[in-house]
Protein backbone atom coordinates (compact mmCIF):
# COMPACT_ATOMS: atom_id res chain seq x y z
CA UNK A 1 0.00 0.00 0.00
CA UNK A 2 1.29 3.43 -0.87
CA UNK A 3 2.14 5.85 1.94
CA UNK A 4 -0.36 8.31 0.49
CA UNK A 5 -3.14 5.76 1.00
CA UNK A 6 -2.26 5.13 4.64
CA UNK A 7 -2.07 8.85 5.43
CA UNK A 8 -5.19 9.85 3.53
CA UNK A 9 -7.63 9.45 6.43
CA UNK A 10 -5.49 11.34 8.99
CA UNK A 11 -5.01 14.12 6.46
CA UNK A 12 -8.74 14.35 5.90
CA UNK A 13 -9.35 14.51 9.66
CA UNK A 14 -6.82 17.29 10.09
CA UNK A 15 -8.28 19.18 7.14
CA UNK A 16 -11.84 19.43 8.48
CA UNK A 17 -10.67 20.08 12.01
CA UNK A 18 -8.78 23.14 10.77
CA UNK A 19 -12.14 24.82 10.10
CA UNK A 20 -13.42 24.24 13.65
CA UNK A 21 -12.61 26.92 16.25
CA UNK A 22 -10.21 25.75 18.95
CA UNK A 23 -10.25 26.59 22.63
CA UNK A 24 -7.27 28.90 22.20
CA UNK A 25 -8.84 30.84 19.33
CA UNK A 26 -12.13 31.29 21.21
CA UNK A 27 -10.45 32.52 24.37
CA UNK A 28 -8.62 35.26 22.46
CA UNK A 29 -11.88 37.21 22.09
CA UNK A 30 -12.02 39.93 24.73
CA UNK A 31 -15.81 39.89 24.71
CA UNK A 32 -15.70 36.36 26.13
CA UNK A 33 -13.32 37.22 28.95
CA UNK A 34 -16.07 37.22 31.62
CA UNK A 35 -16.94 33.60 30.75
CA UNK A 36 -13.40 32.27 30.27
CA UNK A 37 -13.65 30.12 33.36
CA UNK A 38 -16.70 28.34 31.93
CA UNK A 39 -14.96 27.66 28.61
CA UNK A 40 -11.78 26.28 30.10
CA UNK A 41 -12.98 22.71 30.59
CA UNK A 42 -11.21 20.26 28.29
CA UNK A 43 -14.38 18.24 27.62
CA UNK A 44 -15.87 21.17 25.72
CA UNK A 45 -13.19 20.87 23.04
CA UNK A 46 -12.47 17.14 22.89
CA UNK A 47 -13.30 15.25 19.70
CA UNK A 48 -14.10 11.83 21.09
CA UNK A 49 -17.21 9.74 20.62
CA UNK A 50 -18.97 10.73 23.82
CA UNK A 51 -18.25 14.45 23.53
CA UNK A 52 -19.19 14.76 19.84
CA UNK A 53 -22.34 12.65 20.24
CA UNK A 54 -23.44 14.73 23.20
CA UNK A 55 -22.74 17.95 21.33
CA UNK A 56 -24.78 16.78 18.35
CA UNK A 57 -27.69 15.82 20.63
CA UNK A 58 -27.63 19.20 22.39
CA UNK A 59 -27.40 21.19 19.16
CA UNK A 60 -30.21 19.32 17.41
CA UNK A 61 -32.47 19.58 20.45
CA UNK A 62 -32.16 23.36 20.75
CA UNK A 63 -32.38 23.80 16.98
CA UNK A 64 -36.03 22.69 17.13
CA UNK A 65 -37.18 23.19 20.71
CA UNK A 66 -36.39 26.92 20.84
CA UNK A 67 -37.22 29.14 17.85
CA UNK A 68 -34.93 31.93 19.12
CA UNK A 69 -31.61 32.14 20.98
CA UNK A 70 -30.66 28.60 19.96
CA UNK A 71 -26.89 29.19 19.86
CA UNK A 72 -26.46 30.70 23.35
CA UNK A 73 -28.83 28.14 24.86
CA UNK A 74 -26.98 25.26 23.17
CA UNK A 75 -23.65 26.69 24.35
CA UNK A 76 -24.91 26.90 27.94
CA UNK A 77 -26.22 23.33 27.78
CA UNK A 78 -22.92 22.10 26.32
CA UNK A 79 -21.06 23.73 29.22
CA UNK A 80 -23.44 22.19 31.77
CA UNK A 81 -23.29 18.69 30.27
CA UNK A 82 -19.56 18.91 29.41
CA UNK A 83 -19.99 18.00 25.73
CA UNK A 84 -18.32 19.36 22.60
CA UNK A 85 -19.18 23.05 22.35
CA UNK A 86 -18.43 23.70 18.63
CA UNK A 87 -20.50 20.67 17.59
CA UNK A 88 -23.41 21.81 19.77
CA UNK A 89 -23.35 25.29 18.25
CA UNK A 90 -23.03 23.89 14.73
CA UNK A 91 -25.98 21.55 15.32
CA UNK A 92 -28.32 24.49 15.92
CA UNK A 93 -27.77 25.58 12.31
CA UNK A 94 -30.22 22.87 11.27
CA UNK A 95 -32.86 25.49 12.00
CA UNK A 96 -32.43 28.54 9.79
CA UNK A 97 -34.66 30.77 7.64
CA UNK A 98 -34.44 28.28 4.77
CA UNK A 99 -35.24 25.09 6.71
CA UNK A 100 -37.58 26.47 9.39
CA UNK A 101 -40.76 26.37 7.25
CA UNK A 102 -40.29 22.64 6.59
CA UNK A 103 -39.35 21.94 10.22
CA UNK A 104 -42.36 23.85 11.54
CA UNK A 105 -44.60 22.04 9.09
CA UNK A 106 -43.23 18.68 10.22
CA UNK A 107 -43.56 19.64 13.90
CA UNK A 108 -47.16 20.80 13.41
CA UNK A 109 -48.07 17.61 11.54
CA UNK A 110 -46.54 15.53 14.32
CA UNK A 111 -48.28 17.53 17.03
CA UNK A 112 -51.62 17.38 15.22
CA UNK A 113 -51.24 13.61 14.95
CA UNK A 114 -50.51 13.28 18.68
CA UNK A 115 -52.99 15.73 20.22
CA UNK A 116 -55.37 16.54 17.39
CA UNK A 117 -55.61 19.53 15.08
CA UNK A 118 -55.98 20.46 11.44
CA UNK A 119 -52.78 19.47 9.60
CA UNK A 120 -53.90 21.37 6.49
CA UNK A 121 -53.20 24.67 8.28
CA UNK A 122 -49.50 23.83 8.44
CA UNK A 123 -48.99 23.81 4.67
CA UNK A 124 -50.53 27.27 4.27
CA UNK A 125 -48.50 28.77 7.08
CA UNK A 126 -45.26 27.11 5.95
CA UNK A 127 -45.64 28.58 2.46
CA UNK A 128 -46.38 31.98 4.01
CA UNK A 129 -43.24 31.73 6.12
CA UNK A 130 -41.13 30.96 3.04
CA UNK A 131 -42.67 33.85 1.10
CA UNK A 132 -42.10 36.38 3.88
CA UNK A 133 -38.36 35.79 4.12
CA UNK A 134 -36.21 37.43 1.46
CA UNK A 135 -32.54 36.57 1.88
CA UNK A 136 -31.56 39.69 -0.11
CA UNK A 137 -33.19 41.99 2.44
CA UNK A 138 -32.03 41.83 6.06
CA UNK A 139 -35.12 43.71 7.27
CA UNK A 140 -37.26 40.84 6.07
CA UNK A 141 -35.61 38.65 8.72
CA UNK A 142 -37.30 40.66 11.46
CA UNK A 143 -40.60 40.41 9.63
CA UNK A 144 -40.08 36.66 9.23
CA UNK A 145 -39.40 36.30 12.96
CA UNK A 146 -42.54 38.31 13.77
CA UNK A 147 -44.67 36.08 11.53
CA UNK A 148 -43.11 32.98 13.07
CA UNK A 149 -43.90 34.06 16.61
CA UNK A 150 -47.43 35.02 15.60
CA UNK A 151 -47.95 31.59 14.06
CA UNK A 152 -46.59 29.84 17.15
CA UNK A 153 -49.10 31.72 19.28
CA UNK A 154 -51.98 30.92 16.93
CA UNK A 155 -51.47 27.19 16.44
CA UNK A 156 -50.81 26.59 20.14
CA UNK A 157 -50.65 23.11 21.59
CA UNK A 158 -50.21 21.10 18.39
CA UNK A 159 -47.08 22.98 17.34
CA UNK A 160 -45.54 23.11 20.81
CA UNK A 161 -46.01 19.38 21.41
CA UNK A 162 -44.72 18.63 17.92
CA UNK A 163 -41.62 20.78 18.42
CA UNK A 164 -40.81 19.11 21.72
CA UNK A 165 -41.28 15.59 20.37
CA UNK A 166 -39.38 16.37 17.15
CA UNK A 167 -36.49 17.96 19.05
CA UNK A 168 -36.18 14.91 21.30
CA UNK A 169 -36.35 12.53 18.32
CA UNK A 170 -33.70 14.43 16.36
CA UNK A 171 -31.52 14.65 19.46
CA UNK A 172 -31.69 10.90 20.01
CA UNK A 173 -31.13 10.20 16.30
CA UNK A 174 -28.11 12.50 16.24
CA UNK A 175 -26.64 10.90 19.36
CA UNK A 176 -27.11 7.35 18.07
CA UNK A 177 -25.91 8.27 14.57
CA UNK A 178 -22.63 9.72 15.86
CA UNK A 179 -21.99 6.61 17.96
CA UNK A 180 -22.80 4.36 14.98
CA UNK A 181 -20.58 6.32 12.57
CA UNK A 182 -17.77 6.42 15.12
CA UNK A 183 -18.00 2.66 15.68
CA UNK A 184 -18.18 1.98 11.94
CA UNK A 185 -15.03 4.01 11.32
CA UNK A 186 -13.24 2.32 14.22
CA UNK A 187 -14.13 -1.14 12.90
CA UNK A 188 -13.09 -0.12 9.38
CA UNK A 189 -9.71 1.11 10.60
CA UNK A 190 -9.24 -2.06 12.64
CA UNK A 191 -10.03 -4.24 9.62
CA UNK A 192 -7.67 -2.19 7.47
CA UNK A 193 -4.86 -2.67 9.96
CA UNK A 194 -5.56 -6.41 10.14
CA UNK A 195 -5.50 -6.65 6.34
CA UNK A 196 -2.22 -4.75 6.15
CA UNK A 197 -0.73 -6.91 8.90
CA UNK A 198 -1.72 -10.13 7.12
CA UNK A 199 -0.38 -8.77 3.84
CA UNK A 200 2.95 -7.81 5.37
CA UNK A 201 3.17 -11.22 7.11
CA UNK A 202 2.45 -12.97 3.81
CA UNK A 203 5.07 -10.91 1.99
CA UNK A 204 7.63 -11.63 4.68
CA UNK A 205 6.88 -15.37 4.49
CA UNK A 206 7.27 -15.35 0.71
CA UNK A 207 10.57 -13.50 0.92
CA UNK A 208 11.91 -15.94 3.51
CA UNK A 209 10.79 -18.88 1.36
CA UNK A 210 12.68 -17.51 -1.64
Amino acid sequence: MKPSDTNRKPLRSRRWKQHIPTQESILTYRALKPVHRFLDHHCLWQFNRRSVAGGAAVGLFFAIAFPVAQIPLAAIAAILFKVNLPVAVFGTLLSNPFTTPALLYLAFQLGAFLVGGDPSDAATVASTQAAVFDFTNFNSLLEWMRHSLTWIQSVGTSLIIGMIVLSVLLSVIGYVAVHAIWRFRAVSRWRTRCTERRRSTRCAAEESAN
